[in-house]
């Protein structure tokens, strides 16, 4: 990710990602300065400022259920916290693969200090981007990043049991084993130390597919199976990094980890829970809970 040290409007690069911004996030730009309306956040920096409306009362209410019951009064502070995942000092926006680095503060004189690329003013203070992600001329395929999954186990579950789950509920892991899978495909699979450390090794083969073609009656759909997975840890690599953990590199696990276990059903995020040990076997208890009744 590339650090951009100032932000010109007149720059073909800058209006490029702009309306990229515009095509996934619906979010119009202007370089006038608007002022007398919440929805309106000021992107500041020091070549000029940029407006960018967020339609709360549309775009976001139809694609987030937390906001369902929020007002235009809302800060821009609230809202990121609801719509971007906070880990440290980084905001994870799902749609981009590349990551923003913030830091926030109440001291308006950083506006003209340091090399910050733009800022968010909110009734919370003001958040400083440092980084943003950037359109490229060229892309260098091994450093295109993709989606590895440290896969713990998976069950088989009525959609109707699925229904009926509630937090403080336990779901029987099934099947355990440590598979690596990048891009929703077993490459791998890995071992984790007593440090709470991963050593990646790559699989020559995929194998056999474990799923095999069954006749089913259908009375019910709710009696349809669905596979839940059970995600130890997703993270987001280039081919370069992976190569160097397999070849000498540990990946550090956090020490919490297994309280902190990601659910999904058919490949899509329902939950979270943590790793418990029951009778004869390991299960997930739901921290949090996601399925519509």
């Amino acid at each position: 990710m590339l650090r951009i040290k100032h932000f010109d409007a007149n720059e073909k690069l800058q209006i490029l990602y702009a309306k990229q911004l515009c095509e996934r996030f619906s979010i119009q730009t202007f370089k006038n300065k608007f002022t007398g309306s919440e929805s309106l956040v000021t992107l500041t920096s020091v070549c000029g400022d940029w407006v960018i409306r967020i339609d709360t009362l549309s775009f976001l209410k139809k694609k987030y259920e937390v906001f369902s019951g929020f007002s235009t009064q809302e800060s821009l502070l609230h809202l990121s916290k609801c719509v971007f995942i906070e880990s440290s000092s980084v905001f994870s926006i799902p749609e981009l693969s590349d990551k923003i680095t913030f830091r926030i503060t109440n001291e308006i004189q950083y506006a003209t200090t340091g090399s910050h690329l733009c800022c968010f003013s909110s009734s919370l203070g003001i958040i400083y981007f440092d980084k943003m992600p950037v359109l490229r001329n060229q892309v260098s395929l091994d450093l295109l990043h993709h989606l590895l999954e440290f896969c713990l186990g998976s069950s088989n579950v009525r959609l109707a049991t699925l229904k009926r789950i509630r937090t403080g509920d336990i779901i029987i892991v099934q099947k355990l084993y440590n598979l690596l899978l990048c891009n929703q495909v077993i490459i791998g699979d890995y071992i984790v130390n007593d440090n709470n450390e991963a050593k990646i090794n790559l699989s020559e083969s995929n194998g056999e597919s474990e799923h095999t073609e069954v006749s089913l009656a259908l009375f019910n759909y709710d009696d349809i199976n669905v596979k839940v997975d059970f995600i130890l840890l997703e993270k987001n690599m280039t081919i370069n990094e992976l190569k160097m953990y397999v070849e000498n590199e540990l990946f550090k696990f956090p020490d919490d980890i297994v309280k902190h276990v990601n659910i999904k059903v058919n490949g899509s995020l329902v939950g979270h829970g943590e790793l418990v040990s029951i009778e004869d076997g390991y299960g997930i208890e739901i921290s949090s809970w996601m399925v519509k009744e």
